[in-house]
């Protein structure tokens, strides 16, 4: 009879215990996905209804950069600051001969050139302008001028353009040096095409005196 007394309060008291720490982790499970993350509790009380917002990720530290730039941007950045207002648009218009139905139709052109000094003359390909009765160079300001061939070779497809425009609107890109040049060199193109703004290009020279 003692036996069976004993072993009643002992599966009791075993009872009682199980049953306080089955409740004990159920509380703790609760707490723990009712908890906030690190990044909500930071300010004001987090509505748990409320969407939670990105993490903010701190802005990179590039290696020798200056300023945000690094030493290769700032390099394009003055070669197009020094000589992007060198740069002109280059639009003309002419006659072209149809050749299957032998009648002249009007035809329209475009491209790219280059101020060279303050006396107005224009640098740019021979094709730009071959066969134009019109042409039309826009300088960095916008205002555009009416442009005469003066000179030009058209083995190596290049012409010189003579604009009235004042000196003060013309701004000459400055002359290098070939002789010096060296395969693998970094190299920069400026145009204006189709009219639109300056546009900066970048490639380097893949071969030297090849004709």
């Amino acid at each position: 009879m003692r036996n069976t007394v004993a072993m009643c309060l002992a599966s009791t008291l075993l009872g009682a215990v199980a049953m306080v720490a089955w409740n004990n982790a159920r509380h703790q499970r609760s707490l723990t996905a009712a908890e906030p993350s690190a990044v909500e509790t930071q300010g004001s009380p987090v509505d748990p209804a409320a969407p939670r917002r990105p993490t903010r990720l701190p802005a990179l530290n590039r290696p020798g950069a200056e300023n945000g730039f690094t030493t290769e941007e700032l390099v394009n950045i003055g070669v197009y600051e020094n000589v992007n207002r060198s740069v002109v648009n280059i639009n003309t218009k002419g006659v072209r001969t149809d050749a299957f139905f032998f009648f002249d139709a009007p035809a329209e052109g475009g491209g790219s050139g280059s101020v060279i000094d303050t006396r107005g003359h224009v640098l740019t390909n021979f094709h730009v302008v071959d066969g134009a009765n019109e042409i039309q160079v826009a300088l960095f300001d916008g205002k555009s001028y009416e442009g005469q061939v003066v000179g030009k070779d058209e083995s190596n497809d290049m012409a010189i353009l003579k604009i009235d425009a004042p000196a003060d609107s013309l701004k000459p890109v400055p002359f290098g040096d070939s002789s010096h040049l060296r395969v693998g060199q970094r190299v920069f193109a400026i145009g204006k095409p189709f009219g639109l703004e300056r546009t900066l290009t970048t490639g380097i020279i893949s071969s030297l005196n090849r004709t």
